[in-house]
């Protein structure tokens, strides 16, 4: 293995953590870690040029690659400790860079330049080729563009050997640059899924490309780098692939016998993947704080989570928490899904007491379940609707521009979202969509209601309005007859033009297909 398990699991160790302690001292340990960790040559060539060359340095797409998730799980972890972002939302890269802990220090600017890098191929565009495109693999396909793949030092893409996405490279190891695995594995990377949806030409032909990738028998589940990718499905509006890929992989791969694993068991993954399976959900991106739901494999299943030596017992999760067992100093984590052993689909799913409902996407937070709780999932012995995406258009849009803000919303800051743009732009359907794909806002509303039903222990008092701006006027459209609609928000004007505080007049992160359309 190329990539640093240190970074990775010291951002897992703090997602468990109530966010209670200072992060200043954190933040300087975290920075030095970072950099102890990684191989100067390699790694000083990476921030110089946003990948590793192919001609200097052997695995130089891997180590790229794993380069950049190991400043990801650094940048949040970093973010996270000063209290910027909401615990267990992961916002996107423009965000964290912007709101970094004490930006003025030497340790922040290294890590903001590095995550600079991290946005341009942590994401993993700099390796990324979009022009190029591998001939299908099952009988009838239509040519898949965008695979990662090797660049020398100049910038120019190496030989065919080295591209090939579906090429398991033989090359000995100091002139291959990809670990144990082909380019069409590394492609789906774990931390902006969102965008490689949208550049794979949205849910439907990326669901493709995955297909492609099973049905043409390039997933090697013996090794590590494709464990993920059954998980995708679900990510792209298909839970039910998802279901069925898992189930087969764990009745192909996993056995009770002294040969039951099917590959090598590195730092415990394999094992780790069955276990995460058979509960019903995964961590696709193992520092996000979220989990994918997949499809549990017994009917009941009690895991005991100990209490950390660091929680005291007057905290509220030992005083007020009723899934806490005094007899084993533990909570309780309870998944009831009757039927499972001989149903693989989900058909409903509830996680104390909150619906997870057909058109949310099918994910499960840490922090719903860290201090213990139930999953409940109804199980089908044929595909459901369950975890069926919405229309894909207006969806990356609201989940790379609106999700977090929802988010950071309901945990109590102030966020605002606004369309702007000439008669006929489209922003209007942007914000409101239709019955068959939904905008921003019903989609919005539906995030809003369902993180009050996953929040017990909370009351919430919920007033909407819908805003316009015309004629240099705000008006409340859903101001009742006879009441005055004209709306006065904080903020001013700047040469005759309407300011909203607190926005800034800037473009932070257009998605993939916005940014292609701009002049």
């Amino acid at each position: 293995m190329s990539w640093d398990q240190t970074d990775c699991a010291t951002q897992r160790t703090f997602l468990s953590v109530p966010s209670t302690r200072s992060g200043e001292k954190a933040s300087g340990t975290v920075a030095g870690l970072q950099i102890r960790c990684h191989s100067p040559l390699s790694r000083v060539m990476w921030r110089g040029h946003g990948w590793v060359a192919n001609d200097i340095h052997s695995e130089s797409v891997s180590r790229t690659l794993d380069y950049a998730y190991d400043d990801h799980a650094v940048a949040l972890l970093s973010t996270l400790i000063s209290g910027d972002i909401v615990q267990g939302n992961t916002p996107n890269l423009d965000e964290i860079a912007a709101g970094f802990y004490n930006s003025s220090s030497a340790n922040t600017n290294y890590n903001i330049t590095s995550l600079l890098n991290h946005r341009s191929l942590a994401n993993p565009w700099t390796v990324w080729n979009d022009t190029a495109s591998a001939p299908a693999l099952a009988t009838g396909g239509e040519d898949i563009k965008g695979f990662v793949q090797a660049r020398q030092q100049n910038g120019d893409w190496a030989g065919i050997n080295q591209i090939s996405p579906y090429h398991f490279e033989q090359l000995p190891q100091r002139t291959a640059s990809r670990k144990e695995t082909a380019g069409f594995t590394l492609s789906p990377f774990v931390h902006d899924v969102a965008e490689l949806v949208e550049r794979r030409g949205g849910n439907e032909s990326f669901v493709k490309s995955l297909n492609e990738f099973y049905d043409g028998g390039w997933v090697d589940f013996t090794n590590e780098p494709a464990h993920h990718t059954p998980y995708l499905y679900a990510l792209a509006g298909a839970a039910s692939y998802t279901q069925e890929q898992v189930r087969e992989i764990a009745k192909s791969n996993y056995n009770n016998t002294p040969n039951g694993l099917s590959g090598n068991e590195d730092c415990g993954q394999m094992s780790a993947w069955y276990v995460f399976s058979a509960m019903g959900f995964y961590p696709v991106n193992p520092v996000s704080g979220i989990y994918v739901v997949g499809s549990p494999f017994f009917s009941s299943l009690n895991v005991s989570i100990p209490v950390p030596p660091f929680i005291p017992p007057s905290h509220p999760s030992i005083t007020s928490n009723s899934f806490y067992n005094s007899t084993t100093n533990s909570y309780d984590l309870r998944i009831l899904a009757p039927g499972a052993e001989s149903k693989p689909y989900v058909r409903s799913l509830k996680v104390n007491g909150g619906v997870i409902g057909d058109e949310e996407e099918p994910l499960i937070s840490h922090k719903e379940i860290r201090f213990g709780g139930l999953i409940e999932f109804e199980m089908s012995d044929k595909a459901e609707r369950w975890g069926v995406a919405l229309g894909s258009a207006n969806k990356p849009i609201f989940t790379t521009v609106a999700r977090s803000h929802v988010v950071a919303a309901m945990e109590g800051f102030n966020a605002v979202i606004f369309a702007y743009g000439q008669t006929a732009s489209g922003k209007t359907y942007t914000l409101s969509g239709c019955e068959v794909e939904p905008g921003i806002i019903p989609r919005a509303m539906r995030q809003v209601f369902s993180y009050i039903r996953r929040t017990e222990t909370r009351e919430y008092l919920l007033r909407c309005s819908y805003l316009e701006i015309y004629n240099e006027q705000i008006h409340d459209l859903l101001a009742p007859p006879g009441v005055p609609n004209k709306v006065e928000l904080q903020g001013g004007t700047v040469n005759g033009d309407i300011i909203l505080a607190p926005l800034r007049e800037e473009v932070a992160q257009p998605s993939y297909s916005q940014n292609a359309s701009r002049a």
